[in-house]
């Protein structure tokens, strides 16, 4: 029997009004040796039934349907699932409500064909509205990092990776440009479901310690935004949870590759700012206060730095 090269893994949960664009993407790829996975996570809204039309209209596609009976509220559960479920040697997982350009596959598989020891690929992606109109492109979001390196392809060792950039910010993302090799997640230890906000972000970094990363720098995958209104203790909660999870990765990097004094350094004060940004956001230093305890066994010198970090912004305010 011979299996797909790719299973695309396509988590579902009440993204009807999005589905349609997503699934024409896929059955448009240049690239056709691959299976669908659909894993609804217990929708209320006719997912379901948009699916199985469009199954229906397009018998040619191999698929795998798997619906759940109650919501786990977890994409990494999900992700495990469709992964368990896989026959490929490559998996792409496809969020619903986000949507590609026709050669994504195409593209993204030669780069893992054409390295062995690469385990993940990925392109640059681009942020649409609810629209589907674009926005932007999120080479922004890493130009601080280096201001050229993601305007072009590039091969890294993935420990490399790690310590350069991953260990400052998820610098993939969106899972939807990412294709990668099921042998190294399942080495890895597929993704951990505990974390609701960073389990992408900690997944990419598990399959980087066992392997290397490639890049193309070709704006392939939309990934949409949402406009919702959020009660503000609900928001609070996330950005405590958000914070606490990041504070779990940067202590997972740092027991696996341990940071060097230097690195230690810059990394414990960018961690600072991000924190001083999310509480201004929120306008809650109640956050602060709940994360102290593991703020300090991550940096003991936690408060030296909060406090010089506040006196600095103070003199700044001071002269300006």
């Amino acid at each position: 029997m011979k299996y797909p090269k790719v299973s695309i893994i396509l988590p579902n949960y009440n993204y009807a009004c999005y589905l349609t664009e997503r699934l024409n993407s896929i059955k448009n790829q240049t690239f056709t040796d691959y299976e669908l996975i659909f894993l609804d996570d217990a929708s209320t809204d006719n997912s379901i039934e948009i699916f199985n039309k469009f199954i229906q209209d397009n018998k040619q596609i191999s698929y795998k349907i798997l619906i759940n009976q109650s919501n786990t509220g977890i994409p990494f559960i999900q992700w495990n699932k469709g992964v368990e479920n896989a026959s490929g040697d490559y998996i792409w997982i496809t969020e619903a409500d986000d949507f590609c350009e026709n050669n994504i596959l195409e593209k993204l598989v030669s780069v893992l064909n054409n390295n062995s020891n690469v385990g993940l690929a990925y392109c640059q992606s681009c942020h649409v509205n609810e629209k589907s109109e674009k926005i932007d492109d999120l080479l922004w979001s890493v130009k601080w990092l280096d201001d050229k390196r993601w305007e072009n392809k590039f091969i890294n060792n993935g420990k490399e990776e790690i310590l350069q950039y991953l260990a400052f910010q998820n610098t993939i993302p969106n899972a939807s440009a990412v294709l990668f090799k099921k042998n190294y997640y399942i080495q890895a230890g597929m993704a951990e479901t505990k974390y609701k906000l960073v389990g992408d972000w900690l997944t990419w970094i598990k399959i980087l310690l066992i392997s290397d990363i490639g890049f193309i720098p070709d704006v392939l995958n939309y990934f949409r935004i949402h406009t919702k209104t959020v009660r503000s203790e609900y928001e609070n909660k996330k950005i405590y949870n958000h914070l606490y999870e990041m504070y779990k990765v940067l202590t997972y990097i740092d027991k696996n590759l341990k940071f060097s004094e230097k690195l230690f350094d810059k990394v414990s004060k960018h961690f600072l700012n991000v924190i001083k940004y999310r509480i201004k956001q929120s306008g809650d230093i109640s956050i602060l206060i709940s994360l102290l305890p593991v703020l300090i066994k991550f940096d003991p010198l936690f408060p030296k730095r909060a406090l010089e970090l506040y006196l600095s912004n103070k003199n700044l305010k001071k002269n300006s």
